[in-house]
């Protein structure tokens, strides 16, 4: 999973669901900036400025509302049904 923050800062933070109260990783991406995450079992992901940033799982664009600008989660499952 590739997270990269186009115009704008972003804040991701992933999670092994969306009602955990901990963190596996947080990340502040400046405009330009990639980091790479592999999921092994559950994901949520918290997005902040979600409009800022683009997100690719196995190099395939996740499409995300445009020009969203408010906060929300997203859980990744893979075509079997188990998450990824």
């Amino acid at each position: 999973m590739t997270f990269t923050a186009t115009s704008g800062a972003c804040w991701l933070g992933a999670q092994d669901s969306p009602t955990s109260s901990s963190y596996l990783q947080e990340w502040t991406l400046a405009p330009g900036q990639t980091v790479t995450y592999q999921a092994t079992g559950p994901l949520a992901v918290k997005i902040g400025a979600p409009k800022y940033v683009t997100i690719k799982v196995d190099g395939r664009v996740v499409a995300l509302p445009a020009d969203n600008i408010d906060a929300y989660d997203i859980s990744f499952v893979s075509s079997t049904g188990t998450s990824v």
